[in-house]
């Protein structure tokens, strides 16, 4: 249960406070005084040294990457201010609310990172039955051999393939499955589609909101289901005041950059419809080339 936001300049390193105005910002970091159970960011950055430098150890790369976590609200963060201050080709940013009962600790914080991508998730993958999760646990070895058995039937990744993104939440298990529909045919866009259709067959009315980020490509995924928001994050949002983005809390917004590239984002700072701000719909896509900042809507399924 988080916000996300993330852009993608077009050919040149830009920091957030050049992609949003200073109230939008501000907007958006003011909502980890309830999303504040930790923050993070991972920026792509073209390298200042050219590639394939030998200097010792690994040759220099043509792209670099930096990613910030921290248990801390964002709010509190005082590293907040250098972070958004960063310039970087694309970036992506989160700050969570924890699922209830995934703990809070480094390990869970995102955007979690495997392989040369960075990921990070808004909603808990679950049902009437538990969590995703619980049939980790289960295939983990804490559950009697059956029960482990079964857990294997259900779980679309195996206990390795899991534990590989570091992340010990559903949304690791969300990420470890796109990285392993992605290693069958190297399609970003694919392996997402196909990563939501098989988890909506167990988890149908979950929310798959998400940002996947690479050295050249980015990402943005609306995907939720019908079902309203939990009862909880309602009471949540309505005793902080904020009780008018209950609504709108799944919701994706997107705007172009005037000199290229898009910025995608939660709602819940402003994103006015003359600003060119506009809505991604449900069960879409927006996949970016972060190296020219061209991008294109695409339909899950497609």
């Amino acid at each position: 249960m988080c916000r996300l936001l993330a852009y993608a300049a077009a050919k040149e390193n830009k920091s957030l406070k050049e992609v949003l105005t200073p109230e939008q910002i501000e907007g958006f970091l003011w909502m980890s005084t309830i999303h504040n159970d930790g923050w993070g960011a991972a920026h792509m950055v073209d390298a200042s040294d050219s590639a394939g430098i030998e200097d010792g150890g690994a040759p220099s790369q043509e792209t670099t990457t930096s990613i910030y976590r921290s248990t801390e609200s964002a709010f509190l963060d005082p590293l907040v201010e250098a972070v958004t201050a960063e310039p970087a080709r694309s970036a992506i940013f989160h700050l969570r609310l924890a699922t209830p009962g995934i703990p809070l600790n480094i390990e869970n914080q995102q955007p979690f990172s495997c392989d040369g991508m960075t990921f990070m998730h808004n909603g808990s993958i679950e049902n009437d039955e538990g969590n995703i999760l619980d049939d980790y646990d289960a295939l983990a070895g804490l559950g009697k051999p059956e029960t482990a058995r079964k857990a294997a039937e259900n779980l679309p990744v195996t206990h390795e393939e899991f534990e590989r993104t570091g992340g010990r939440s559903d949304s690791a298990i969300y990420f470890a499955t796109i990285i392993k529909n992605y290693e069958k045919d190297g399609n970003l866009v694919a392996a997402v589609s196909r990563t939501i259709a098989t988890l909506r067959e167990k988890y149908p009315d979950s929310s798959y909101n998400s940002v996947l980020q690479t050295d050249d490509a980015l990402v943005f995924t609306h995907a939720v289901g019908e079902g309203p928001v939990s009862e909880e994050l309602g009471k949540i949002y309505t005793d902080n005041d904020f009780a008018e983005h209950i609504a709108d809390y799944r919701d994706i917004k997107y705007r172009e950059l005037d000199d290229g590239g898009v910025v995608v984002a939660s709602t819940g700072f402003e994103q006015p419809d003359d600003e060119g701000w506009k809505d991604l719909e449900n069960n879409t896509l927006i996949a970016v080339d972060t190296r020219t900042g061209k991008y294109r809507v695409v339909a899950l399924g497609e």
